[in-house]
């Protein structure tokens, strides 16, 4: 049986591919109709894939998982590890939860946040090139944005050692049952973003 922690990263794996996939979409429409566009949008997502691949290798896992973020599916890899509490990696420097939060966060600051940026101005200087996939894709990355956020907060919330340490500024979020309080904090940066 699945539990909430890990029903919350295929939550997030899902979304994140969701948005991935509707921007090289987005991309693929650019490429026919504003190639300057399109340039933006592919550099950015090769940048954040880069960039993931370096994180892996740096922390030290094998060349393979490193190599696999240049093709997106580092975040696949790492929630599965998470997910299924595999050991890790002999050189690995970090936990698996840990190099999930890091590859999370550099994938909101280096793909959800710039995408959403690209798209906005796409959408707002090029009315005429606007499309359905678009404004999908666009949305995608402001709820990837804001569910990784949220998620990320509650979890820092609710963390046990977070809770001991600080207990005046964490611990406002209900430890059981705290689901409303989790929709509205994803609706919340969600439409912050």
């Amino acid at each position: 049986q699945m539990c909430i922690g890990d029903r919350k990263v295929l939550g997030q794996t899902l979304l994140s591919y969701f948005d991935l996939v509707t921007d090289v979409m987005v991309f693929l429409e650019l490429l026919r109709k504003n190639l300057t566009m399109a340039v933006v949008q592919g550099v950015t997502l090769g940048f954040s894939m880069v960039l993931q691949s370096l994180l892996s290798w740096l922390v030290g896992q094998p060349m393979l998982v490193a190599l696999s973020g240049l093709f997106g599916c580092k975040p696949m890899i790492e929630a599965w590890r998470d997910a299924t509490d595999e050991k890790p990696y002999p050189n690995q420097k970090m936990e698996n939860n840990q190099i999930l939060g890091l590859s999370r966060v550099l994938e909101i600051t280096t793909e959800a946040i710039p995408q959403s940026v690209i798209q906005s101005i796409i959408f707002l200087l090029y009315p005429d090139q606007r499309t359905t996939v678009q404004m999908v894709s666009l949305f995608a990355s402001f709820l990837t944005t804001g569910f990784t956020v949220a998620f990320a907060a509650r979890d820092n919330d609710t963390g046990k050692y977070q809770r001991k340490a600080h207990p005046k500024l964490k611990g406002y979020v209900p430890s059981t049952n705290g689901n409303v309080q989790a929709f509205f904090s994803v609706v919340f940066f969600t439409t912050y973003t």
